[in-house]
């Protein structure tokens, strides 16, 4: 999930595809890669919990997947 937030930051902000990216304050690389950190932790930790709160303690990672789209939509959605 970092490395996606860390993609769309470095090419879809810095080639400046959609408006928002034109408007001050214009982020450096180092801060775009520290929210693109924070993001995906963020995202990792809330897909976490609510994967944890469905299957407990025989919870595996693969099970994070279901939540990713709900997480994200709850996080991020503009």
């Amino acid at each position: 999930m970092i490395s996606t937030l860390l993609a769309w930051g470095t090419s879809a902000y810095k080639q400046q595809i959609w408006p928002g990216a034109k408007e001050p304050p214009i982020l450096s690389d180092s801060q775009i890669k520290l929210l693109s950190v924070y993001g995906g932790c963020c995202l990792t930790k809330l897909s976490a919990a609510k994967a944890f709160k469905e299957y407990g303690r025989s919870m595996q990672t693969s099970d994070l997947h279901k939540f990713i789209y709900s997480s994200y939509k709850e996080l991020f959605d503009v």
